[in-house]
């Protein structure tokens, strides 16, 4: 036997003594689990690792393995388990690909070749058995998967569930909360995880800050409007110096066109209520009394004037005879 040493990995920078370890099918890459849940994957022709992945729960690595979506695919991932938890990321830049949780704890972890399809031994007398689309087509035998995947794509991937907010993985990392993955802080769930709806809300916070200013000033908008339906919309102290009659009901019509559930001809007369009472030209309408407009009683006591006044005279003349 050769014992020419051919790779020196160092993992001598903390994360504990190395428990397993894996090589790629082409031998180029060596995966590297320790007892403190962190994996490395190396180069074996450097000493430096290419990327790492900490689980993040304090529980040693049990078992890894490599792992190529497709016979077309180049995209070389490692699956890495400890008792609680499979995760399975890209070798070359750490990028977390799905994540799965058992109840029971698992001892061995191992890929159906060329698919999605990956399974656990537990300590159970049943196999764990999963199927992540993400990670390549089903096997021949079930590819019944296929189907049914598809029909769950048709569906909108954001899904509010009681108090929790299902996260996709391309919106986690949008969140910059990919380190949270393995945590108690996200459930894995079918391609992403559910996310407890206040901590969702403080990181879309974070990410944007001035998206809760907005909130806010939408909030004070909206009970401002509230109360503005509420309260008395006729009011008596008018500015209009003439026509007050005409000025108020112009007031009534633009306000009953802001209502929620206006028809279109109230919301048509509200537009060319605002526009009276806004535009310069109508201003003497209400302030010159050269432009009053007579009210019916006006018109109808004016009308009736010269009559009266006839009558009045041809009832003198007739006391008089």
């Amino acid at each position: 036997r050769d014992h020419t040493q051919v790779c020196n990995p160092d993992t001598t920078d903390g994360g504990g003594h190395v428990t397993c370890c894996a090589y790629s099918p082409n031998g180029m890459h060596l995966a590297a689990g320790t007892s403190s849940g962190l994996v490395r994957v190396f180069d074996v022709r450097s000493s430096k690792p290419l990327a790492a992945r900490d689980h993040m729960n304090g529980f040693a690595i049990r078992s890894l393995s490599f792992h190529i979506r497709g016979p077309e695919s180049t995209d070389l991932l490692v699956g890495s388990a400890d008792s609680k938890s499979v995760k399975i990321w890209e070798a070359t830049t750490g990028k977390i690909a799905a994540t799965v949780e058992s109840p029971n704890t698992i001892n061995s972890l191992t890929f159906f070749p060329n698919s999605g399809m990956f399974f656990t031994a537990n300590d159970t007398t049943r196999i764990g058995v999963y199927f992540v689309p993400a990670l390549g087509l089903a096997p021949p035998w079930c590819s019944f998967l296929d189907s049914m995947t598809e029909e769950l794509e048709e569906t909108s991937k954001k899904v509010v569930f009681d108090d929790y907010q299902f996260v996709a993985t391309d919106e986690l990392e949008q969140l910059g909360a990919t380190e949270l993955v393995g945590t108690k802080y996200l459930q894995p769930y079918m391609h992403g995880y559910f996310m407890d709806n206040r901590l969702h809300g403080k990181l879309k916070a974070a990410m944007d800050p001035f998206r809760f200013e907005e909130y806010r000033k939408e909030r004070i908008r909206q009970k401002i409007d509230a109360k503005r339906t509420m309260r008395t919309r006729v009011k008596t102290n008018s500015k209009a110096v003439v026509n007050n009659t005409l000025h108020r009901e112009l007031q009534v019509a633009a306000e009953e066109g802001d209502l929620e559930g206006a028809s279109k001809k109230r919301k048509a007369a509200a537009d060319r209520a605002k526009r009276l009472l806004a535009e310069d030209r109508f201003k003497n309408l209400f302030e010159d009394p050269d432009f009053a407009i007579e009210d019916k009683a006006q018109r109808e006591a004016s009308a009736s004037a010269p009559l009266a006044e006839a009558l009045s005279k041809k009832s003198k003349k007739g006391s008089r005879g």
